[in-house]
């Protein structure tokens, strides 16, 4: 079975169950006020694991965003420059556990589309709460609004692309 058929038969019988924040590392390496979008560059960057239950009814897919600020223009702290490694603005670390509930009485599914289950689904399935606390977050911290542009989900031609089925490239295994 290649891998869009694998995944399409793993999204049929994983339901999303509930989306926990299980942690998050939020700093401000520069005062508020110098902190502004026409002189911050925002970087995103994220990882995932994934664990099934002993029992093999419970899928939890962990994703950890993180952003980094740097400030990029003339921006200026107590009338000086900021230059260098000074241009760390804000690091929001950010862990969601995605829950899913496995419907596959058969345990048909592999760890390969599990894991691209995870780097595709949960990515997707736990993005709105992601942006939803960055911009709250920031508003707290009295900094401008960071807006997260959607998340458009991936096509299975672009899945298939970026993850190559396991079975298919070493058949000899």
């Amino acid at each position: 079975m290649i891998l869009a058929e694998k995944l399409s038969r793993a999204i049929s019988k994983l339901e999303i169950n509930n989306v926990f924040l299980t942690g998050a590392d939020i700093k401000l390496f520069r005062h508020p006020g110098v902190i502004k979008p026409e002189h911050t560059s925002i970087d995103v960057t994220e990882e995932t694991k994934w664990s099934l239950s002993p029992s093999g009814d419970i899928l939890i897919c962990h994703v950890r965003r993180t952003l980094t600020g740097t400030l990029v223009e003339a921006a200026e702290e107590n009338g000086t420059s900021v230059e260098g490694e000074e241009k760390k603005a804000l690091l929001f670390d950010v862990l969601y556990a995605v829950q899913y509930v496995v419907t596959d009485p058969d345990r048909t599914i592999d760890e390969h589309t599990f894991e691209v289950f995870c780097k595709t689904n949960a990515v997707y399935n736990s993005y709105p709460y992601y942006r939803e606390y960055v911009q709250s977050t920031c508003a707290r911290m009295g900094i401008p609004p960071i807006v997260m542009s959607f998340l458009k989900p991936l096509t299975m031609k672009q899945i298939v692309e970026m993850f190559p089925d396991k079975a298919t490239e070493n058949p000899q295994s």
